[in-house]
């Protein structure tokens, strides 16, 4: 909701890329003190090393977001505050102080759209206050409760922890202990036969398993290199865990189709996926990989094993 005449506003938002969870942006508006301070904090992956970077600046607060003599808006406080009106402005960013034109196409009290460099973006506005906002491969979400927020170094070094018996099928379930349901396999071109799947992802595994790319960026080459063969394939978010363990990490893989049949590979790992290693959580581009990453976090879903 939007903050009263001379109070201090503050909001976090989880920064996620191709659904991953890589950070938390931190926007205070101080009114009283007509200061803004912008504060991010990204976790960054090299292999099995795994570092924490913050930075913050602080700026004068204006009502029309702007910044020094040369008219521009600070990018992070217009999308988050405004004032947002059909036409374009010239946005900098905080941190580095790059230029962008940020142009606003559609405004409603629900909506924001436009484009920033001509990139298309789509903002979910709540009281006056923007809450959710899509911009390619990143999504930037307001979390309400922070406090249950995990550092994102812990979730990535060490997983969630896996509830119930040591063997049995993988599922998420809510505070209630509710099974939550597996994302849905949406209409894709059959492909041949799963041989053919097959010797794709070992033509990927083959090619980026001496350079250390992440599971993403196996599952990327081949969604891209099924395109180019006219095929279709789609890229599955989820969690991976060895049948016993007790902890389940992040992990992408990918779903096609051959005739009825829905097919799960792993261009990565180069295992079968089963219900007892892989946990399906969202499929990229149809649906929101995020969301299913922010009901992790926030605690909102718990891992279990089927007894």
């Amino acid at each position: 909701m939007g903050s009263s005449a001379g109070a201090a506003e503050r909001a976090q938002f989880l920064f996620s890329l191709s659904g991953v969870p890589v950070g938390v942006v931190t926007l205070e508006a101080d009114e009283a003190r007509g200061l803004y301070r912008y504060t991010s904090t990204q976790t960054f992956t090299r292999g099995a090393a795994v570092s924490k970077r913050t930075r913050s600046e602080s700026f004068p607060l204006r009502a029309d977001a702007t910044v020094g003599p040369s008219g521009r808006v600070l990018e992070s406080l217009w999308l988050w505050r405004g004032p947002w009106r059909p036409g374009c402005v010239d946005a900098e960013s905080e941190l580095d102080h790059r230029v962008a034109r940020l142009c606003v196409t559609s405004v409603t009290r629900e909506r924001i759209e436009g484009t920033i460099n001509d990139e298309r973006f789509f903002g979910r506005v709540a009281g006056a206050r923007l809450v959710a906002v899509d911009l390619g491969q990143a999504r930037f979400e307001r979390v309400a409760e922070v406090a249950h927020l995990p550092p994102p170094v812990d979730l990535f070094g060490s997983g969630w922890p896996i509830a119930g018996p040591e063997q049995g099928e993988l599922f998420a379930s809510d505070g209630h202990r509710r099974r939550v349901p597996e994302p849905s396999t949406p209409p894709l071109r059959a492909w041949p036969d799963v041989k053919t799947a097959q010797a794709l992802a070992s033509k990927v595994h083959r090619a980026l398993e001496p350079t250390g790319q992440t599971c993403l960026e196996f599952a990327r080459r081949f969604v891209a290199d099924a395109k180019s063969a006219g095929q279709e394939a789609v890229i599955v978010h989820g969690l991976w865990a060895d049948p016993g363990a007790s902890r389940a990490l992040p992990h992408a893989w990918v779903r096609l189709r051959t005739g009825a049949e829905v097919v799960d590979l792993d261009p990565t790992l180069m295992i079968p996926v089963r219900a007892t290693t892989h946990l399906p959580l969202a499929i990229a581009g149809h649906g929101d990989p995020g969301r299913a990453w922010l009901a992790l976090l926030s605690g909102a879903w718990q891992i279990r094993r089927s007894p």
